[in-house]
């Protein structure tokens, strides 16, 4: 494969921000994906204590059954 065929793809499929902090989640680092059960759309958070507090609030304090919460690469702390 060509350098440049590798270079575009490795822009493709970039990591998602976080929400919060504005910085990209990398594929190997842990992190808790928010989905609105009727709104399109997906945010993402790191599993830090002051990225994801919000997404926690957002879970407890919405409607029942509102957010879809989905964790990546769960730390044995998280247990």
């Amino acid at each position: 494969m060509r350098a440049w065929r590798r270079a575009a793809a490795r822009r493709r499929r970039k990591t998602p921000r976080c929400t919060s902090c504005g910085q990209r989640i990398a594929q190997s680092e842990p992190d808790v994906i928010l989905e609105h059960a009727s709104a399109p759309g997906r945010l993402a958070f790191h599993v830090h204590e002051r990225c994801a507090l919000p997404a926690f609030k957002a879970l407890v304090g919405g409607e029942p059954g509102a957010w879809i919460a989905t964790v990546r690469h769960i730390d044995a702390e998280m247990n």
